[in-house]
């Protein structure tokens, strides 16, 4: 006969998560204060990452999906400094070269950033899905320095798998 406490969790999936989701935030504010981080410090902020990587994200509802809570709006961005109005235009004769594929590299990056940045805030409000997400890419000039920003939104939500 199996001992009780290997057949019952103390804590639900969602009450661990949450639980994990404090101390990872009680650990953040730590480190902002200088305090190093401890080997244990350094598995709750491993076990949230992997957490954050398993918040779903989708550019469309589906009327399948079981939305069981709306939570917020949320929105990410990331932003990359352009060197010259060049880098705009590189390789548009010459696509797979240069600075085109910098280019390419540095807006994959940011795609990937933010995309990540929407999953870590649906993670800090208890979401484990993020529906409707929208990307929109800019670009801002302030004297002579371009910028390239993207900005990633959606509703953070839980839904039953």
């Amino acid at each position: 006969m199996k001992n009780e406490e290997e057949t019952t969790s103390p804590l639900t999936p969602n009450e661990n998560r949450q639980t994990i989701a404090k101390m990872a935030t009680a650990i953040d504010r730590e480190v902002a204060e200088g305090i190093p981080l401890s080997p244990v410090d350094e598995r709750i902020l491993a076990m949230r990452e992997r957490l954050i990587e398993d918040v779903v994200l989708t550019t469309e509802t589906d009327p399948k999906l079981c939305i069981t809570k709306r939570i917020e709006i949320l929105t990410a961005q990331s932003v990359f400094e352009i060197s010259n109005f060049k880098d705009l235009t590189a390789g548009a004769f010459k696509p797979l070269k240069g600075n085109a594929n910098k280019l390419d590299k540095q807006l994959e990056e940011l795609r990937a950033e933010c995309l990540r940045g929407l999953k870590r805030k649906a993670f800090d409000v208890g979401a484990n899905a993020v529906v409707g997400v929208d990307l929109d890419l800019s670009t801002i000039s302030i004297g002579q320095i371009s910028m390239m920003m993207m900005m990633a939104s959606g509703t953070s939500v839980l839904i039953e798998y």
